[in-house]
């Protein structure tokens, strides 16, 4: 059998001479395809562009090592100006370093000025910050920081009586109650760090120093993060340490350890505890001891409206998630008595919501009158509360309401006190509850259980003006009259 070739050659037909045949007439058009030849073989137009674009990286790359960064200077402090209308300027040496798989820069001198309404006052001056910047984690999406030092911080916070912040950048944004979520930082040194902070709408100044140190020492003032503070509460002496341990190697994943101690107000808070993820200061766990002569001064620290009451000593596991904060588990005693429970604390519709649920296994009701503003005084030994001042063997003494506390918040409460020391009205159980919303307080139920009968009812407080509004309904039943009618010799 034979076949016909191009250009009249023929060959006997088997599979070699086939092969050999293909691979000739592909060899051919190979050598006579202008389009193959011109893409195997680049013309001067292709290599020029090669050559084009090497020399444009390269030049680029000389122009990045030998560029003044200095000449950046204006044109980023005109725009972050710009950005968060106050004045913002790099006055010293800007130095920028692409060149690895850390990128890094320095900034020296720099100016961050305060609002329109605190413009007298600078924000943050800051002599000197060093940071770099992980290039692998970045182009995945993510900002860790490897190193960042920062060289005599100096901020001014000022917070004033219509709630402006003066470090808010975005102030007409809605407040969320959560901190900002700060980068993964392997490693944070602060020197001669310096922190003002004014808050006007509560009398609360602070001066305050900040370093944060790559190795803990072995003295009390070497502790890898330091910020120790001095100042004023309405007048008193306040004070704020917390101690962390170095930012050195720090992983999300690994919880950073903390203490802090704050006195003021008459009152101690101490927490030993960790922010569960490093740098997330909206989450973190600490067992909490508070304690002090009247739970009602935490209020100026807390914002949180309490009753008056005898000195107290509470312990509890406090643990924060973003706006939620929660005292659960807590315990201790409030002058004679013993009390423990849950506490949780959140924001909702822009206003501050608190619900407690409260338990006392045995109820000096000495301790209760105080709430009602009775004056009392407790043994040293905690074990008996008296009354002062006021008048004996009544229930409810008078006590001036503080309004405006009650308008600050929301709140629900429950109360039970299992038992009650030996009294003169002879009361063995208390049932509280209480609802407070948008400054109208309800007292519902309020129940008093006797050796004899039961005084049970509710209570309606509208302090939504300066002067409130009361409604009260109370019966009692069962008890004996004779113990409240004095007995009277003749007849009626």
């Amino acid at each position: 059998m034979r076949i016909a070739l191009p250009d009249g050659l023929s060959e006997t037909l088997s599979w070699p001479a086939v092969r050999g045949r293909a691979m000739h007439w592909v060899g051919w058009v190979r050598d006579n395809d202008p389009v193959y030849k011109a893409a195997r073989r680049p013309g001067r137009l292709e290599i020029g562009a090669g050559v084009g674009a090497l020399l444009l990286i390269v030049a680029v790359v000389i122009f990045l090592a030998l560029f003044n960064w200095n000449w950046l200077r204006g044109p980023i402090g005109r725009w972050a100006s710009a950005k968060y209308d106050r004045e913002v300027a790099i006055q010293g040496d800007l130095d920028v370093n692409l060149f690895s798989w850390s990128p890094s820069a320095t900034v020296n001198g720099l100016k961050f000025g305060g609002p329109a309404w605190a413009r007298e006052k600078d924000t943050a001056n800051v002599e000197k910050i060093e940071a770099s910047v992980r290039l692998r984690k970045l182009f995945a999406g993510q900002i860790e920081i490897p190193r960042l030092a920062i060289t005599r911080p100096d901020l001014t916070l000022i917070a004033d009586k219509q709630g402006r912040q003066s470090w808010e950048l975005e102030p007409d944004k809605p407040a969320t109650g959560s901190p900002a979520r700060l980068p993964v930082i392997n490693q944070l040194l602060i020197t001669d760090g310096h922190v003002t902070l004014d808050e006007q709408k509560r009398g609360m100044t602070l001066d305050a120093t900040v370093t944060a140190r790559d190795a803990v020492g072995a003295q009390d003032d070497q502790a890898g993060f330091l910020l120790d503070g001095r100042g004023a509460l309405n007048g008193a002496p306040l004070t704020l340490r917390i101690e962390g341990g170095a930012f050195v190697n720090i992983r999300r994943d690994t919880p950073y350890h903390f203490t802090a101690d704050l006195r003021g107000s008459r009152s101690h808070l101490a927490a030993d505890g960790s922010v569960t993820r490093p740098f997330d200061l909206g989450r973190f766990q600490a067992t909490l001891t508070l304690e002090g002569q009247d739970l009602a001064d935490l209020y100026t620290l807390t914002g949180i409206a309490t009753p008056n009451t005898p000195p107290y000593r509470l312990s509890g596991a406090l643990s924060r998630d973003d706006a939620l904060w929660t005292f659960n588990d807590f315990s201790g005693r409030v002058g004679a008595s013993d009390l423990s429970g849950d506490l949780k604390v959140d924001k909702v519709n822009d206003r501050m919501r608190v619900e407690a649920q409260l338990v006392s296994r045995r109820l000096d009701l000495d301790d209760m009158l105080a709430i009602f503003g009775a004056r009392t005084r407790t043994t040293a030994a905690g074990d008996t509360t008296t009354v002062s001042s006021g008048v004996p063997g009544k229930l409810l003494p008078d006590a001036p309401l503080q309004v405006d506390r009650l308008r600050a918040m929301d709140g629900s409460l429950t109360y039970r006190a299992q038992s009650v020391k030996a009294n003169d009205l002879d009361i063995r159980q208390v049932n509280l509850g209480a609802e407070l919303d948008n400054g109208i307080l309800n007292l519902d139920p309020v129940s008093f259980n006797f050796n004899r009968g039961e005084l049970n009812g509710t209570a309606r407080i509208n302090a939504q003006k300066d002067t409130p509004h009361s409604a009260v309904d109370f019966r009692l039943a069962g008890y004996p009259l004779e113990s409240i009618i004095p007995a009277t010799n003749g007849s009626v």
